[in-house]
């Protein structure tokens, strides 16, 4: 478990390009969605962006509701009736001339800029596996266009467990978990969210057990079993708990010093076991892992007896309500409609839907995917905005801005290793001088940001960003021998560690 982010893990091989993939994930914003196209390399080589933007490389499923940002190609929304989709999953294809390399992640985490600790699994296969990987995954991002989104996540789900050996979350799934804790000497559950029949089952055995959790999640679940250890994260200065920064998802069963870990996406809660969309990674250890991972968190003392807080079940039921609606909601003959319990109001973009018995309805404006917000109030008095991504026809491509954006993400690339240093225990930290622009400063021509470097250490880091961003781009590119010629001036310009004339 670390604070490691989703897109760190996308970074193709070095000397590799992204060329195909797709993704599913709970929620996700327009920041680290762009810093995903940083990640794969995509935001430097504007034919693959182009590619990647049409929808014709990439696909990446969210689930309706829980996308904050504009419409693109390559979006998808997913509404399950019931539950949701909550999996994390990405699967990425490389290339190196003919070479091949198939990266296949399940995790915890959203694409999502949040401070959160998180555990992943990777999958890397190269060469013949990899062909032979990703010819059974059938990643076909175009072709999802004709196909149900919910079909198409479930479809790569199945074959992703055929082929790696992900588990696709069922009741069944659980049933194999409380077999397990019933033979473990000791049982750990980490889950941010829980439900209490949930948690006696995964608890069934009569060995040491450990919860760690969330102070939301004890506020929900009631009385938890009495001989549960509760662990949340450690305080910070002595203020409130860290345990809404806890989203990692882990289930860990120990016998005879070896471990069984399960991870992913999956919270220790009914709905992640019965109706939602999850997936669990199995692994296993040789080694007792357990006491090391409960050493890292606080006990909780008198959590597992905590009382129900009503407030915030009905909160949470409004929220699953919410969801209900998502999933009804749909586009027939040329208008809008979604189901709604009598006496809820429902406003699409602020205009408020026609009540008819059930369904609320809205007349259809635009043929293209779009970006919307649905306002939902029930009779109680609870309010919530949601964003929607609504489907339509492709949006168009702009050429030109692409190009211009391929060169700002170069310059911001820069910017970036200006800004930042390591330092003696590994974290990054931001330094003065020219180069400490804003993010959200316009973008500058590449000289410019070139003429900001004033130091051997600040030509060290340029240098270092463009040879990183031309090991990311295709062999053939002509921009791959720009960049790395440009680094070897910096380089070349700065190697007695004294500015000299006519600085690139």
């Amino acid at each position: 478990m670390d604070r490691t982010n989703l897109i760190d893990l996308m970074t193709p091989p070095r000397g590799f390009c992204f060329a195909c993939g797709a993704g599913m994930v709970y929620s996700a914003d327009e920041k680290t969605v762009v810093a995903m196209l940083r990640a794969l390399n995509v935001a430097y080589d504007a034919r693959a962006r182009e590619r990647f933007e049409r929808g014709e490389s990439f696909r990446l499923f969210v689930q309706q509701g829980n996308y904050d940002g504009a419409a693109r190609n390559f979006l998808t929304a997913v509404a399950p009736r019931g539950g949701c989709l909550h999996a994390k999953v990405f699967c990425l294809r490389f290339e190196r001339g003919d070479e091949c390399a198939v990266r296949v992640l399940a995790a915890s985490a959203n694409l999502t800029n949040a401070d959160e600790l998180n555990v992943y699994a990777q999958i890397d296969r190269t060469g013949a596996k990899a062909e032979t990987l990703w010819k059974n995954l059938s990643v076909t991002p175009r072709a999802w266009d004709e196909e149900d989104p919910e079909t198409a996540v479930r479809g790569l789900l199945h074959r992703c467990a055929e082929q790696t050996g992900l588990i696709p979350v069922t009741k069944e799934t659980l049933a194999a978990l409380e077999r397990e804790a019933e033979s473990a000497e000791k049982t750990l559950v980490v889950s941010p969210f829980l439900t209490a029949g949930v948690l006696r089952r995964l608890f069934a055995g009569s060995g040491e057990k450990y919860l760690v959790t969330r102070a939301e999640a004890l506020r929900t679940a009631g009385p938890l079993p009495k001989d549960v250890s509760v662990l949340t994260l450690e305080s910070r200065d002595g203020g409130d708990d860290l345990a809404a920064a806890l989203h990692a998802k882990l289930y860990a069963f120990e016998s005879g010093g070896k471990t069984a870990l399960f991870l992913g996406s999956a919270n220790a809660t009914a709905s992640a076991f019965g109706k939602n969309i999850e997936v669990l990674a199995r692994l296993e250890e040789k080694l007792s892992v357990i006491d090391a991972v409960v050493s890292a968190f606080t006990p909780c003392e008198g959590a597992a007896a905590q009382e129900a807080d009503e407030a915030l079940i009905a909160e949470k039921k409004f929220d699953a309500a919410c969801r209900d609606i998502l999933a009804s909601f749909c586009t027939v003959e040329g208008e809008y409609r979604a189901e709604a319990p009598a006496g809820w109001r429902l406003a699409l973009d602020g205009r408020e839907g026609v009540r008819d018995g059930n369904a609320v309805r809205w007349e259809k404006t635009g043929a293209r995917r779009r970006a919307a917000k649905l306002t939902v109030r029930d009779e109680k008095g609870h309010e919530k905005t949601i964003s929607l991504l609504l489907a339509g026809e492709p949006l168009p491509v702009d050429r030109e801005a692409l190009e211009r954006g391929a060169d700002a993400a170069v310059a911001e690339a820069l910017r970036s290793a200006l800004r930042t240093r390591a330092t003696s225990d590994g974290a990054r930290e931001t330094v003065g001088g020219h180069g400490a622009r804003s993010a959200d400063a316009p973008d500058d021509s590449l000289p410019r940001v070139l003429g900001d470097i004033d130091t051997p250490e600040a030509a060290h880091r340029a240098a270092r960003a463009l040879e990183t961003i031309a090991e990311g781009l295709p062999e053939n590119d002509a921009r791959r021998a720009c960049l790395a010629g440009i680094a070897g001036q910096v380089r070349a310009v700065w190697a007695d560690c004294r500015p000299k004339e006519g600085t690139v």
